[in-house]
């Protein structure tokens, strides 16, 4: 099974090296959970169409394997761009969502990894980074179907499944929010350095157009530098 993450999602480890996902809350951006309907057990795998979860509070996959976090190499850190002093929020870990944190995602383990990048290289503050990921994976050896808790209705995934968690802006023209990650920190952090896309140093693996599922009588979204990925510590 793959898990794709795109948008204002941070990726963490638990004190047993278990992984999960914060969703902070910010005004513009929905939080999703996608799934095309052929991937969903019972389904058959000539059907169309997607299904759509909003996320909030607390949301589980069973856990499968171990997680191999070293394919988030190339993700933002926060502790490297202004954290690294900083306290998170007690209730990052026990997964207690507030006023600043809107879902959790119990991950099932496996292998990160990188889908897609974005066009152009980043800079934070004025300060060259490098290729930026737009889509970062979860590659999990489910070997039988999986059930998804706490979305409100029952959701039981194919082992091949791919599903997709975003976090993004639901209007078009809305600023990007890199500065929302602040909020996984007591107090929230109002100095993380924020990513600018640099026009003039292409990626030379980056693609133009990304892989964002649609939901049914939605407009489609997007995502540029400033709704990236990042990870802690």
């Amino acid at each position: 099974m793959r898990i794709r993450f795109i948008g204002l999602i941070t990726h963490f480890e638990d004190s047993a090296g278990d992984g999960f996902v914060v969703l902070p809350v910010e005004a513009s951006h929905v939080a999703r959970l996608i799934v095309n309907t052929r991937d969903i057990d019972g389904e058959s795998e000539t059907s169309i169409g997607r299904r759509c979860f909003s996320l909030a509070g607390r949301i589980s996959f069973p856990r499968v394997e171990a997680l191999d976090r070293r394919g988030l190499a190339g993700v933002a850190k926060l502790t490297a761009i202004g954290g690294g002093t900083a306290t998170v929020d007690p209730d990052v870990f026990t997964k207690t969502t507030n006023a600043r944190l809107k879902a959790f995602v119990d991950l099932p383990g496996g292998r990160y990894g990188i889908e897609d990048w974005f066009p152009n290289h980043a800079t934070f503050n004025g300060v060259h980074y490098h290729c930026m990921p737009r889509t970062v994976t979860l590659d999990t050896r489910a070997i039988g179907p999986l059930s998804v808790s706490g979305l409100g209705s029952a959701l039981t995934l194919k082992p091949h499944a791919t599903v997709t968690i975003t976090n993004l802006e639901s209007n078009l023209l809305a600023p990007g929010q890199f500065g929302i990650y602040g909020n996984v920190f007591s107090p929230p952090l109002a100095t993380l350095q924020i990513p600018v896309e640099d026009v003039a140093r292409p990626c030379a693996h980056g693609t133009a157009v990304a892989n964002i599922p649609q939901c049914p009588q939605e407009p489609a979204q997007t995502a540029g530098v400033e709704c990236s990925n990042s990870a802690y510590p």
